[in-house]
């Protein structure tokens, strides 16, 4: 008996090889010794850039007949384009998701789930009313799709398809080649209540004053710091802080001076293994009465 639904069925072809696909861009993304070949790591890229949208397209359009096959190549080239570019804004304000291979799995996890959807659509369908992609014959209507144009349709055509392969090519160009801002460290001072403000400065012989001392690591990488921190030359404090990308470190810190006069609180960060150079500094001036 004959399943009208079965996956054997050429009108499952198309969504096959693009699941077929995905899997692929999965392995290459999962397994170093491949993803180290360029050459694959663009061609995976290249049809992430493609898949995406034409999936989107057999959900939202099932039907055969609804477009021609030009047009359905080209939104689903405008739409994989689309996906990947709202992806990466989100990716770009979230931290830990920096990595190319990360992306193309997310991006691949995400076709799949719009394959479910479009295998169910057309599960739906009538035999007559599903898309059957011979893909031979696919390259003749593509030919014949121009036939009968005038010249200027024809132009607006290459134009349109030029067009497109260079918005692919320069999303694939951003994707490996992110830009990067000018790497910093944040180092501050916050009072006892958290802010940056009421710092205890106005002090009597050995009185406890209290602070936080604040370190964020943007550098892109992780950062060995030596924090040391001196009174008069007196140091206080000397200790090695190691921060991953994006982290920050809070350090209490309490304070006290043992003799009257004006004070000198100074706070020192290295960047190491420069021992020799200030990375970053600040003080802090104490009345002690």
């Amino acid at each position: 008996m004959k399943t009208e639904n079965s996956l054997r069925n050429p009108s499952y072809s198309d969504l096959i090889l693009a699941a077929i696909l995905t899997l692929l861009f999965l392995i290459i993304a999962i397994f170093p010794s491949l993803n180290e070949n360029f050459v694959l790591r663009i061609s995976a890229l290249l049809l992430v850039l493609f898949i995406p949208g034409y999936v989107l397209m057999a959900t939202f359009l099932p039907r055969i007949g609804e477009m021609n096959v030009f047009v359905r190549i080209s939104l689903s080239i405008a739409l994989s384009i689309v996906i990947t570019a709202v992806l990466g804004l989100i990716f770009y304000y979230t931290d830990g998701i920096n990595s190319l291979n990360l992306i193309i799995i997310i991006i691949s996890a995400l076709t799949y789930i719009i394959l479910l959807l479009a295998f169910q659509r057309r599960r739906r369908l009538t035999e007559s009313g599903k898309i059957s992609i011979p893909f031979l014959k696919s390259y003749h209507e593509l030919q014949a799709s121009f036939q009968g144009e005038t010249k200027k349709e024809i132009l607006a055509s290459v134009i349109l398809i030029v067009l497109l392969v260079l918005a692919v090519l320069t999303t694939v160009y951003i994707i490996m080649n992110p830009l990067h801002g000018e790497p910093f460290t944040e180092f501050y001072l916050l009072g006892p209540n958290g802010k940056a403000s009421n710092y205890q400065t106005d002090l009597t012989i050995n009185q406890q004053g209290k602070l936080i001392i604040g370190i964020v690591n943007h550098e892109g990488t992780i950062v060995n710091y030596r924090l040391v921190v001196k009174m008069d030359n007196n140091v206080l404090q000397d200790e090695i802080v190691s921060l991953p990308n994006n982290q920050k470190e809070e350090i209490s810190f309490i304070y006290s001076a043992d003799t009257p006069g004006q004070k000198r609180l100074e706070f020192s960060l290295y960047k190491l293994p420069d021992n020799q150079k200030v990375y970053r500094s600040l003080h802090l001036f104490l009345n002690v009465t």
